[in-house]
């Protein structure tokens, strides 16, 4: 039980919204059970070559067992590593949110002039994501890449100044398509 309980712990660390490279639960790999917490409705499983925790789902009746929610186990310095790695980038991107909208403008305007001073963001959002996150380590000497999470939120924030360069006339909207309204 004690064992069940630092594996808890790990866990806790180990929660989705930080390790975008931690191992996933791959059913196509087979998996061994290698022990139980009944009580908790809990299994430790490995699958391939990492160890999980899974909760075994309480509604699905005999004759079978079906996990849910397998989560990796890692060890506490992984853990800890992960947690300051992503917690650097976090406050790095909340620093981006409170510098404002503006900062983002030349980026979008020469990310835009890339690509013939239009982008259609049905077809190229994820490009138009990676650019603008490219540019904004490339303006801030950012020493890492950014994880998933990351590119999202600054992705969020550009499009809140595509927003407003719209309002301003910069940037014009038809359907899905953006154009830089004034094109060098």
């Amino acid at each position: 039980m004690k064992i069940l309980a630092q594996l808890a712990f790990c866990l806790i660390l180990a929660s989705p919204a930080w390790g975008d490279w931690l191992p996933v639960f791959d059913e196509q790999k087979g998996f061994e059970i290698m022990g139980s917490a009944p009580q908790a409705g809990m299994l430790l499983v490995r699958n391939g070559e990492t160890v999980f925790i899974c909760d075994v789902r309480a509604d699905v009746r005999e004759p079978y067992v079906v996990l849910s929610d397998c989560k990796p186990v890692i060890g506490p310095d992984a853990a800890q590593n992960d947690v300051e790695s992503n917690r650097s980038e976090v406050i790095f991107v909340e620093g981006l949110a409170r510098m404002g909208t503006r900062l983002f403008y030349g980026m979008i305007s020469e990310t835009f002039q890339a690509n013939n001073c239009q982008l259609d963001l049905e077809k190229q959002k994820d490009y138009f994501a990676q650019e603008i996150a490219l540019r904004v380590s490339r303006w801030a000497n950012y020493p890492d890449t950014f994880s998933d999470a990351a590119v999202n939120r600054i992705y969020g924030l550009a499009m809140k100044a595509v927003s407003l360069m719209s309002e301003q006339g910069i940037v014009a909207v038809n359907d899905n398509t953006l154009r830089l309204t004034k094109c060098d």
